[in-house]
């Protein structure tokens, strides 16, 4: 029993190392986006040697599939649980619309001002970044949560054109990455304090708009 401890404490020790690099990546790619985001850059941000990083990860598109993947997979598991119910309860029409709009916005407006808004500040950034890799990346990531919020929505809007649809859709993806990109901004811009908006309040009325 006594030989287990030092197994446990280097697994510790990996684990925690892992997960200081990755928020490192976090940091210096928020600065500088993908392209600029260097392996380099990652481990003095995170304090320690190359070597130490090459241990975990064979390399950028390696590391960013985990840097990425935690952030994406954690708020599509938001958004799963409040499609699930959204799918449960029979609703259709202009309400479903609503309710569709307003699961898929509440888990990003929900994390302003909290610990876990970092993580969606990456998740947007990445979902407009321009970097073929980082694209590459992110489509494998996104394309079953797309998927599914496309047939909700063609399934709520049987009438609408595939154009129309695009269009509706392309505006929801605009509301979703624009206020935690340039929300900043446009509040100052307009006499408000973004820290003191209601985000809550915010996914609602969006459901509410698109329901019209």
């Amino acid at each position: 029993m006594a030989t287990s401890h030092p197994a446990k404490a280097r697994r510790a020790d990996f684990e925690a190392g892992r997960l200081r690099f990755l928020d490192a990546a976090d940091q210096v790619y928020m600065e500088h986006g993908y392209a600029g985001a260097t392996i380099r850059a990652i481990s003095d941000q995170a304090g320690t040697s190359l070597a130490r990083l090459n241990r975990h990860w064979s390399g950028k598109r390696h590391l960013f599939e985990d840097v990425f993947g935690r952030h994406f997979d954690a708020i599509h598991a938001m958004q799963a649980k409040g499609l699930d119910q959204v799918e449960q309860s029979g609703i259709a029409g202009g309400e479903l619309v609503g309710a569709v709009v307003q699961v898929f916005f509440a888990p990003a407006y929900a994390a302003f001002g909290q610990a876990e808004e970092p993580a969606r500040r990456v998740y947007c950034r990445a979902m407009v970044d321009t970097a073929p890799e980082a694209r590459a990346i992110v489509e494998a990531l996104v394309s079953p949560m797309r998927d599914r919020l496309v047939a909700l929505l063609r399934r709520a809007l049987p009438a609408l054109g595939e154009q129309d649809l695009f269009m509706v859709l392309s505006a929801i993806s605009g509301a979703y990455v624009y206020p935690q990109l340039f929300g900043q901004g446009l509040a100052d811009s307009m006499g408000l304090d973004f820290a003191a908006l209601d985000w809550g309040a915010g996914a609602g009325q969006l459901g509410a708009l698109f329901q019209k």
